[in-house]
Order: C-alpha cells, then sequence, then structure tokens
C-alpha cells in the first residue's frame, strides 16, 4: 500500500487523484468536481492498494470522511468507499505546469497511470468531469488541425469564410 498527499474523487467508477502543494486548491477543486456529480473518496490524503492487478484508491483509516470548507466546516458530501484509479493531475501553477498538453506516467504499485500538470481555471473542473465521463478524441488533435469539412462533426460553430 501507499498513501499519497492527495485528494481523490470518483466519477463514472473511475477514480481521479488530485495532487498539488499545499493550499493548491485540491480540495477546492474536488468540491466543484462534487457538485457536477463527482464522489468523494478522500481528502487530503488517499490510501493506494492493489487486487487482481487492479489499482485502487481510498481513504486511510482514521481520515474523516468530509471536505472542510474553511469558514464553514467539514461538509458531508457524496462519498464512494474506493475505486479503481484512471489518472492523477497536478495542480500547479502556469510557470511550473509543462507546456504540453501530452500526459505524462506516473507509478503507483508497479502500475503507470497518465498524468496531467494543470493550473487551475475557471473551467477546469468541468473539463475533467467531462474527461473522465466521455473520454477524449484523441491527444493529437486540435480542433485547428482538423480539416475544415470536418469540424462542424466536432462542434465547431465557427463561421465559414
Amino acid at each position: 500500500m501507499d498513501i499519497l498527499h492527495a485528494s481523490s474523487i470518483e466519477v463514472n467508477g473511475k477514480a481521479l487523484i488530485i495532487e498539488g502543494a499545499p493550499k493548491s486548491g485540491k480540495s477546492a477543486l474536488a468540491l466543484e468536481m462534487i457538485a457536477l456529480g463527482a464522489k468523494l473518496i478522500a481528502d487530503d490524503r488517499t490510501e493506494f492498494f492493489k487486487k487482481d492487478g487492479v489499482v485502487y484508491a481510498r481513504s486511510p483509516e482514521n481520515l474523516p470522511i468530509g471536505i472542510e470548507a474553511r469558514g464553514i466546516g467539514i461538509l458531508r458530501l457524496p462519498t464512494c468507499s474506493f475505486a479503481p484509479v484512471l489518472f492523477f493531475i497536478e495542480i500547479c501553477d502556469e510557470f511550473s505546469r509543462t507546456q504540453s498538453s501530452q500526459p505524462q506516467e506516473k507509478m503507483i504499485l508497479g502500475k503507470a497511470f497518465e498524468f496531467y500538470q494543470l493550473s487551475v481555471m475557471s473551467s477546469t473542473a468541468s473539463t475533467l468531469y467531462l474527461l473522465m465521463q466521455h473520454g477524449k478524441i484523441d491527444s493529437n488533435m486540435s480542433i485547428d488541425r482538423l480539416p475544415k469539412t470536418s469540424r462542424r462533426h466536432y462542434g465547431d460553430k465557427r463561421k465559414k469564410k
């Protein structure tokens, strides 16, 4: 078993692990995602275990279930006991973030997972929630690289010239 200083939430039966420095916004991002429909696995510390080759995230023993909202107290939230890990994100400032949208790798209990570095913006929670619900088309694809005839299929509403 490994324990990381990270929050974790469940969306669509899979765990997202949120890492970052103290006061970087891990709990705030988790709260935003829970407001969209995610469930809390653990706040501040996440424990990992492996069963049948699958790595799962769960709350360590003796960790209170809930997230402390500053000035309010610990909130009662929808929870999930454990879930298989899908990927990791690290909240970082814009200057330390890797500029590539390509995921890196993070090893936990001998298994590699996609790892993204993100600076938190107003759309970060929505973007991550949708990624976990529906996946992505292709990491190498950009709307600007699609042929003009294909853009409407991907929801591009730009005016034709």
